[in-house]
């Protein structure tokens, strides 16, 4: 059970606030967890969602990009419900289950192809060493453009965010969920 409740009706928000609900349905398909409990603060939810739409579906970078660099930020937090939701979207962007295995257990990327293996490679780095090496960044420059280097490390970004709310508000997935390797 999550530390926070779930806004679940659009009136328990600011009258300003409460076009978020229909903007969660259109982008998202429904108002549902983690955005039900970061309407606890509406204008930090409002803020976010928009901002994670761009992320997730609009940003110049492949699906299976952004979906990557999220389950790199994932494993880094050990963010459970982040790694739930994410690994179906991985494997719907077409991500390989060697990736999503190398990215859970921590593993090298070797055997992966480039287009797997960079943009978890460039979030490994920005996560772990707090910066990313010339080689990295400029293979990703070469690859997604200046535009798509920023929306790579956006994405980092915005994914280590929601990995720290959905941490700290303790949300974790059903039983029944993929689960986030030990």
């Amino acid at each position: 059970m999550p530390r926070l409740p779930e806004i679940l009706d659009p009136s328990a928000l600011p009258e300003d606030k409460r076009q978020l609900f229909e903007y969660l349905k259109q982008t998202r398909g429904s108002v549902r967890p983690p955005f039900s409990i970061v309407m606890n603060s509406p204008e930090a939810a409002d803020r976010i969602a928009h901002l994670g739409g761009y992320i997730r579906f609009e940003s110049s970078l492949p699906a299976a990009v952004v979906e990557l660099a999220t389950l790199a930020v994932s494993r880094a937090f050990d963010c459970r419900h982040e790694w739930a939701m994410h690994t179906g979207f991985a494997r719907e962007a077409g991500v390989s289950e060697a990736a999503i295995e190398a990215i859970g257990h921590r593993r090298g990327l070797v055997g992966l192809s480039p287009e797997e293996s960079l943009p978890v490679q460039y979030s490994r780095e920005l996560l772990e060493k707090l910066k990313v090496s010339d080689e990295t960044f400029a293979a990703a420059r070469e690859r997604y453009g200046d535009a798509g280097v920023i929306d790579l490390t956006a994405t980092v970004g915005y994914y280590c965010m929601m990995a720290c709310i959905l941490n700290a508000i303790e949300l974790i997935p059903p039983p029944t969920a993929e689960q986030l390797p030990e």
